[in-house]
């Protein structure tokens, strides 16, 4: 069961690794808490038009860049608000 765990957690640094390169790409900062369920963590308090969660620009509603969940897509991930200052992109 060990070897099963080892190459998960060495599959799954790999794909953040990846996630990290696409964000990184798309000009948002991204950051990582090992141990922690999501793969990366992008935050929306850098000003840099990652996300909004109140929606106070975009007609009062929750709003994450289209390009980041088009990156996340392809990789065979999913984002979703971590909290309101931070999304968190996950294994789909």
């Amino acid at each position: 069961m060990a070897t099963t765990n080892s190459a998960k957690q060495k599959r799954l640094k790999r794909l953040a690794a990846k996630v990290r390169d696409a964000i990184a790409t798309l000009g948002f900062k991204t950051f990582v808490h090992e141990g922690e369920v999501a793969l990366v963590y992008i935050s929306g308090e850098n000003g840099d038009d990652a996300c909004d969660y109140y929606g106070e620009f975009r007609g009062g509603y929750p709003w994450i860049n289209p390009k980041i969940e088009e990156a996340v897509k392809a990789l065979g991930c999913r984002v979703d608000w971590e909290n309101p200052g931070c999304l968190g992109v996950y294994e789909a």
